[in-house]
């Protein structure tokens, strides 16, 4: 695996959903990686929509609504690519799409997306599977 800051990723919406009600969880731990600069993290304008949409849907505390923002402000934009990988979920398609821009994952609790399993060079893979990854190429143990 390449270094960390070399690392691609799309965060799912659930990702931040995760964050916002659990700040220590896996996913949040992902975006404040994403912030710091550890990681690089993909978006397109569709991803962006919807991750402010669902932030206002669940009422989000102003806070985390910054945070969302930070977090697209340094997002890298890229163009969606069109995929033959199709999720079940017409909705979730445009991260997919965003993914075959050139990501090396897709971070994802969505079972949807999870059984795609991939797209382009990216695996979809859990927040948790994400951190396992990163301590075994740090050569970390658990």
């Amino acid at each position: 695996m390449r270094q960390n800051a070399r690392i691609r990723v799309v965060l799912d919406t659930n990702c931040f959903l995760a964050a916002h009600w659990n700040p220590s969880s896996a996913s949040a731990r992902i975006i404040r990686m994403c912030l710091q600069g550890k990681l690089r993290h993909l978006c397109t304008p569709a991803v962006a929509r919807e991750l402010r949409r669902m932030v206002a849907q669940v009422g989000a505390r102003p806070e985390f609504i910054r945070l969302v923002e930070q977090f697209l402000s340094t997002a890298e934009v890229v163009e969606p690519v069109a995929v033959p990988e199709r999720a079940a979920d017409p909705e979730d398609q445009k991260f997919l799409e965003c993914a075959a821009a050139g990501a090396d994952y897709l971070v994802s609790s969505d079972n949807h997306l999870l059984d795609v399993r991939g797209t382009g060079r990216a695996l979809v893979v859990k927040p948790s599977r994400v951190l396992r990854y990163l301590k075994e190429d740090k050569g970390e143990k658990e």
